[in-house]
């Protein structure tokens, strides 16, 4: 295996996230046809500190009451020289203040239990990540800080165990 994947399957997750409409709504609400939806959500844009990280961030002085999609990869056990397995760790966390203030239609549950819903729509059971499918290993109450709250969700893919070739 290389340590280079583990950046990869973050990318795609984040990617993946950052194209589904109603992650997309749950993040930044109503936004404009034309407006850069990829840029606002991955920190790209000046104006926007960003959604999604490829990395668990917590901005303990943001005086702003934002919602967040963090993850991590950790390469868990590597059994044999055939296959390894990852840990994927999703963190689904919002302000306590806008924790009730959104809704859509056919959903219940807090803003972080309708987004974890979303989450686990878009991975579990998903073909897009390694030689089988990606599997729910936990879903835990995660607290970034004192003003926010939500969950840890883990999933577990298994890919080839690939060597360097020199």
């Amino acid at each position: 295996m290389n340590l280079n994947e583990l950046g990869a399957y973050k990318h795609k997750v984040a990617s993946v996230f950052a194209n589904d409409p109603d992650i997309i709504d749950v993040l930044l609400g109503p936004v404009d046809e034309d407006a850069d939806t990829d840029e606002m959500l991955l920190g790209n844009d000046p104006d926007s500190c960003g959604h999604i990280f490829e990395y668990e961030y917590v901005d303990d002085t943001n005086e702003t009451t934002d919602t967040y999609l963090c993850m991590e990869t950790v390469v868990a056990k590597v059994p044999t020289t055939t296959a390894y397995r990852v840990y994927l760790y999703i963190f689904v966390y919002c302000h306590k203040k806008i924790m009730q203030s959104y809704k859509r239609e056919g959903t219940v549950g807090t803003r972080v239990d309708i987004l974890a819903a979303d989450v686990d729509r878009l991975l579990n059971g998903s073909k897009d990540f390694g030689i089988s499918k990606l599997n729910l290993v936990s879903n835990d109450v995660y607290k970034p800080n004192n003003k926010y709250y939500g969950r840890c969700i883990c999933y577990e893919a298994v890919d080839f165990n690939r060597r360097n070739s020199r």
